[in-house]
């Protein structure tokens, strides 16, 4: 059974001439002019479909699937980038295997040798970056340790040492002494002592000594 292979064409001027770079990757080189890729910074637009001279219509499939000549054997699955050696050698399916390739398709039909002809599945602006584990972990370790240690302690210790020294030992100690002692003292010792001593002895005294005396003297 037969593949084909379908998605976005969109049609420019050959810049150069492209008629040996069919199913190459190609650069834009201006609104409406493509040519071949001058390095492997630059950017491959889409896939050539066709085979123009310099001027001639270049149609450029940019996305969906599309046949590509590859640089060497690639089984399904490789992420593929745009190759470049030179000006004579540019532009076949090369594997991204380096940090911040511009990875521009992934293989759908393996190719087993150099200028073989693989399927691809276009892949629009994704760059192949080594993951990373730093977003992983730092969130994870510094939030968690402030909250659950600095309110758990400060609060709970406040709390449970201070109000509960001074309300209860002033409370206790100072009412208790003062009242207690300065009323029972007073009263029981300077009614009883005043009236005890001072009414008993000098109206007796008196009553019985004067009126005794006088009359038998004078009779």
């Amino acid at each position: 059974m037969a593949v084909h292979y379908n998605g976005l064409d969109i049609s420019f001027l050959a810049a150069e001439d492209l008629s040996s770079q069919q199913y190459c990757f190609v650069h834009q080189a201006s609104d409406t002019t493509v040519d071949l890729m001058d390095g492997a910074t630059e950017y491959p637009i889409g896939i050539l479909q066709n085979a123009p001279e310099s001027g001639q219509e270049a149609i450029v499939r940019v996305d969906g699937t599309s046949k590509l000549v590859v640089n060497g054997a690639m089984p399904i699955g490789t992420r593929v980038k745009a190759e470049y050696v030179g000006a004579a050698d540019t532009g076949k399916g090369d594997i991204a295997d380096t940090e911040e390739d511009n990875m521009r398709a992934i293989v759908i039909k393996a190719a087993g040798a150099e200028d073989d002809v693989a399927g691809v599945l276009l892949l629009v602006n994704t760059i192949a970056m080594a993951p990373t584990e730093s977003p992983s972990e730092s969130p994870s370790n510094s939030p968690s340790a402030s909250p659950s240690e600095s309110p758990s302690e400060s609060p709970s210790e406040s709390a449970s040492e201070s109000p509960s020294e001074s309300p209860s030992e002033s409370a206790s100690e100072s009412p208790s002494e003062s009242p207690s002692e300065s009323p029972s003292e007073s009263a029981s010792e300077s009614p009883s002592e005043s009236a005890s001593e001072s009414p008993s002895e000098s109206p007796s005294e008196s009553a019985s000594e004067s009126p005794s005396e006088s009359p038998s003297a004078s009779g």
